[in-house]
C-alpha cells in the first residue's frame, strides 16, 4: 500500500545529507533537496515500510526504513509536522 502526504512545512531542515566514504569514515558532503511530498510504502504481508521524500519536480530526495507505518508517520510528524490524517491511501488505478 502507498500513502502520500503533501508537505507544507519543513521542521527539520538539513537533516538528510549526502556523504562520501573517505579513509573508511563517512563524511557529510551536502544536504538533500527540500522535499515537497512524502510517500510511505508498505509491501503486502510486511509490517515494516519505507518513507520516500520527493522534490516538487518529482525527484527522490531521501528515504528511510521504519519498523511500522506508525513509526513512519511519527518520523513524518517530527520532520514536517504531518499527522496520520494528512496521508491519503493510494491504490492502483486511483485514490481510495
Amino acid at each position: 500500500m502507498k500513502y502520500i502526504a503533501r508537505i507544507s512545512e519543513v521542521l527539520q531542515s538539513g537533516m538528510h545529507r549526502t556523504a562520501a566514504i573517505v579513509d573508511g569514515e563517512l563524511v557529510p558532503v551536502g544536504t538533500l533537496p527540500t522535499p515537497h511530498r512524502v510517500e510511505i510504502i508498505v509491501d503486502p504481508g510486511e509490517v515494516s515500510c519505507f518513507m520516500y521524500r520527493f522534490t516538487k519536480a518529482g525527484e527522490v530526495c531521501g528515504d528511510t526504513w521504519h519498523a511500522s507505518f506508525d513509526d513512519a508517520v511519527a518520523q513524518a510528524s517530527f520532520e514536517f509536522g504531518l499527522k496520520r490524517d494528512d496521508f491519503v491511501r493510494v491504490v492502483e488505478g486511483g485514490k481510495s
